[in-house]
């Protein structure tokens, strides 16, 4: 796949942190993306990674990868699949982060309505919680995703990033890094 920008000079910026375990419920009748920003909040944490595993949601809403229309981007997305009826989520990992100065996340699962397994790209604004849901992760503190625009895909990526005293140094040791 060749993207419509010039090639990115760095491929992946890591920064080094120390994460904390998170584990929370999620509370039934709020939105995915509303549920995991409070989760996170409290804790204390900018961002991070989430298991979305055994989440049930009514509704449900996802996209698929599709070939773009636009001229501009290499892929984009399919218009939004909308499964009837409460789906479980069988297994789904969501990174955490900022996008626009609110916590944004981004979330590939696999789920299966009508007992039909199916995968995509969860939209969490629309997806809301049907049942209280516990949830664990890792959170950091002091780094986090932030979605900034991206000259080569000219998609808004989840991009590392990281508070001063995080970019200064840390032990030799540090046991995690975000990238």
């Amino acid at each position: 796949m060749i993207h419509p920008g010039p090639r990115a000079p760095e491929r992946a910026v890591a920064r080094r942190t120390v994460l904390r375990p998170l584990r929370g419920v999620l509370p039934k009748g709020q939105s995915v993306m509303k549920a995991v920003g409070e989760l996170y909040a409290a804790s204390g944490c900018k961002g991070g990674v989430l298991a979305l595993d055994g989440l049930t949601c009514d509704p449900l809403r996802f996209v698929l990868p599709a070939l773009s229309t636009d001229g501009l981007h290499a892929a984009w997305y399919s218009d939004t699949h909308a499964p009837e009826g409460r789906v479980a989520i069988t297994r789904a990992t969501a990174i955490v982060g900022w996008r626009d100065g609110a916590p944004f996340l981004h979330c590939h699962g696999l789920w299966t309505p009508g007992g039909v397994m199916q995968m995509g790209h969860l939209l969490p604004f629309d997806s809301v919680l049907a049942e209280d849901a516990e949830v664990t992760g890792l959170g950091g503190p002091d780094c986090w995703f932030e979605s900034l625009p991206d000259p080569e895909t000219a998609f808004t990526l989840f991009t590392a990033e990281a508070a001063a005293p995080a970019r200064r140094s840390l032990p030799a040791s540090c046991p995690a890094r975000i990238a």
